[in-house]
């Protein structure tokens, strides 16, 4: 089956040959060394530099996310002309109201973009507050079994005071020797 009859484009039915140009077998060796290595984004990357987005929707596979953000930002541009291009018919009154209401859309994108900061800080304060509490809780916990093995300490002094202090008293008789007699 052949898809067109120019001589640059390859037959379908043929595998890589003699017939596709040099450049297809270099690129072809180039995916091999990004297979061997590994590479996803270099892989992602060859994709884009080859093949536009209509031919991933042919196929009906997911296309590199680069050859999607490509579109959708050659889409807003085209839209933000459109939109220009029409309020230039708009009357005055309408396009002051509409420069209002991007204005006020505008100035509420950044109070949430704030408040959205004010949050973010919020919640590491929170954190920082929590960790401090555990650490003092921690600080606490040591300190009263500091305390605890002090007074252990000074039940055990006082207990070899008091075995001393009588043992001074104590008289303990030495030993005496004995000798074996009648042998």
């Amino acid at each position: 089956m052949e898809r067109s009859d120019s001589p640059a484009s390859p037959q379908c039915h043929c595998g890589p040959s003699a017939q596709w140009p040099a450049e297809v077998l270099q690129t072809n060796e180039a995916a091999r060394e990004l297979v061997d290595t590994r590479d996803h984004k270099g892989a992602w990357d060859l994709l884009v530099a080859l093949f536009e987005l209509p031919f991933f929707e042919l196929l009906g596979i997911r296309a590199p996310h680069a050859l999607l953000a490509h579109r959708a930002t050659a889409e807003g541009r085209e839209s933000t002309a459109r939109q220009k291009r029409s309020l230039q018919n708009f009357p005055e009154h309408l396009a002051r109201e509409l420069d209002e209401a991007e204005e006020i859309l505008k100035i509420n994108a950044q109070l949430v973009e704030n408040y959205k900061a004010t949050a973010k800080a919020a919640v590491k304060r929170k954190t920082l507050v929590q960790e401090e509490a555990a650490l003092l809780g921690a600080e606490r916990s040591v300190a009263s079994k500091r305390q605890r093995l002090e007074q252990k300490r000074q039940k055990v002094d006082l207990v070899i005071r008091v075995s001393l202090t009588r043992a001074e008293h104590v008289k303990i008789p030495a030993p005496q020797p004995s000798y074996v007699t009648g042998l």
